[in-house]
């Protein structure tokens, strides 16, 4: 049966509109070699077979929408980083990056038991998987095409990220100049920008490296249009240390305090409500905790005319995920599985009551399935570690990290992705898994470089070290109980995450829950995301 293609979308969020004849083009984000002018006037005469190697050259994050009267495109950026949705039904499909559009065909629909299992476990669905069934997200280094009068629509994938190099490809040295050389090109584009669009560039600092590394070579190539803020609980050591490197850098910098009061206020309020509801993905319960210091620094001016940059994803792709404290050889030349199972172990116990073995035999399968489309064979052991880092890609770090660009979307301001630039993507795809295990090369390198003499000495070593527990009262209290946990550092560890956590989480991650509903719970929860998605899954009726 030939189906309708219908597009669901608004100028709001970013998004922006074309029409040219029979044809219209909705596209959001930023492209760096290239207008979005430019490409809609090139798609209207392109090839279908030039489609795959177009979309892979367009240098930016980007999500866009094209239909003329032989075919409709949607496709998203190598990382997904922002969403769009098919939907199918008996006699149309519709093309969404709004889920909260399709409430009317969304309403008599039932979830899917499996994604619903899997956000359960991790706060995330796999795959093109929504929570509800006819419901699909449009992955990384996807797009969807409709050709006018076929039956059935295709995905095609024109980007896959695998590392699977076992030695350099080049000597230790120049990979040190190639890696720098892309990161002076990576943020003279960003710098570029914002030249061109009269904006700052406002930085979400922490203690990391990530951070660290943004603000450091920003200033190395002349920039003075930096700013830096940082949120959470009083005198917390992440924002100590954001204050300090930005201070010795000549860095405008401000604070938003948080308290769990103060939160708990907010997350009742219509606006933050509104948010929810219109950045809902069905697919994460989503990143939201830096909503409420943008919405404050917003609304005080600090961050009017600014393009915000988080850390994304400089701590995962530099190696430190590579998951080998969970990672065993169980199953003789089994990779895959294996593979799965250090995934689970380190991802998929946000509730310890659902890690069974029936539990974890369904998400297992569903993540060796997504490894079986790579269409890779692991020949040796460390090639895995690049097959894990497809999926935590295209998994957690796109559909849970990234969901942080909601928040400056929602509010109005405009973002970027340096450390995902595709220029870092391509460097760090060839990186072997022994140099990047632990992030050794990305500190080593940076350590040597040490941009604006923040990368070494004792000063910058212990920087993101000075770790110190507030309030006070809770600090002196956790003390005098730790004394009875001597001899079990596990036990210790549950008891503190359950009693004391609430009020030294530095974020207030824990705000939108009653302190006592956390203490009376009885069943065993990783953090404050297992709340989180507790509460995400309650608002649409679904219980632990």
């Amino acid at each position: 049966m030939k189906k309708d293609l219908k597009i669901q979308n608004s100028l709001i969020m970013g998004w922006n509109l074309l029409q040219k004849n029979e044809s219209s083009f909705w596209y959001k984000g930023y492209l760096n070699n290239i207008t979005f002018e430019k490409v809609f006037n090139d798609l209207q005469k392109i090839k279908l077979s030039e489609l795959n190697f177009y979309i892979n050259e367009l240098d930016g994050n980007f999500a866009l929408i094209f239909k003329n009267k032989f075919f409709t495109i949607a496709s998203v950026d190598k990382i997904s980083s922002i969403p769009l949705f098919y939907y199918e039904n008996e006699s149309s499909i519709i093309i969404t990056p709004h889920v909260f559009m399709l409430k009317k065909f969304l309403q008599n629909e039932k979830y899917d038991s499996v994604s619903v299992l899997s956000m359960k476990m991790s706060g995330y669905t796999i795959g093109n998987d929504t929570l509800i069934s006819k419901l699909k997200k449009i992955n990384c280094g996807e797009y969807f095409f409709f050709k006018k009068n076929d039956e059935r629509y295709v995905l095609n994938k024109y980007y896959t990220y695998i590392p699977k190099n076992l030695k350099l490809d080049d000597s230790l040295e120049n990979c040190r100049n190639r890696y720098l050389n892309a990161t002076y090109n990576v943020f003279q584009k960003l710098h570029k920008r914002s030249i061109e669009q009269n904006k700052k560039i406002a930085v979400s600092m922490s203690a990391g490296l990530d951070t660290r590394l943004i603000v450091s070579i920003l200033k190395e190539i002349g920039a003075d249009n930096i700013i830096g803020f940082s949120f959470g609980l009083k005198n917390n050591f992440e924002a100590n240390a954001a204050k300090d490197l930005c201070k010795y850098l000549n860095i405008p910098w401000k604070f938003s305090e948080y308290t769990n009061s103060k939160l708990k206020k907010n997350i009742q309020t219509n606006k933050f409500k509104e948010f929810r509801e219109k950045t809902d993905t069905f697919y994460s319960s989503s990143s939201y905790l830096d909503f409420f210091a943008i919405e404050e620094l917003k609304d005080n001016s600090f961050l009017n005319d600014s393009i915000i940059v988080n850390g994304h994803s400089g701590d995962f792709i530099a190696g430190n995920h590579m998951l080998t404290q969970f990672y065993n050889h169980q199953y003789s030349k089994n990779f895959f599985r294996n593979a799965a199972k250090a995934i689970i172990d380190k991802h998929f116990r946000l509730w310890l009551n659902l890690a069974n073995k029936k539990n974890d035999e369904i998400i297992e399968n569903l993540l060796i399935n997504q490894m079986q489309k790579l269409n890779i064979e692991v020949k040796d052991p460390k090639q895995i570690f690049g097959v894990i880092e497809n999926i935590q890609l295209e998994e957690r770090q796109s559909k849970h990290c990234l969901s942080r660009q909601r928040n400056y979307e929602f509010l109005g301001l405009d973002w970027a992705l340096p450390l995902w630039d595709n220029e870092y993507l391509v460097f760090w795809e060839k990186i072997p898994f022994e140099l990047k295990l632990n992030r050794n090369f990305y500190v080593d390198t940076l350590s040597k470089r040490n941009f604006q003499l923040v990368w070494t000495g004792k000063k910058w070593s212990k920087l993101n070290q000075k770790r110190n527990i507030n309030p006070i009262l809770v600090k002196i209290l956790r003390y005098l109980i730790k004394f009875f946990f001597i001899f079990s550092k596990k036990k210790w560890k549950i008891f503190d995450k359950k009693y004391f956590h609430y009020w030294y989480d530095i974020g207030c991650s824990y705000a939108h829950v009653d302190y006592f509903k956390i203490i009376l719970q009885k069943k065993k929860f990783r953090n404050a995301v297992s709340w989180q998605v507790k509460s995400y899954l309650e608002k649409k009726n679904i219980n632990l």
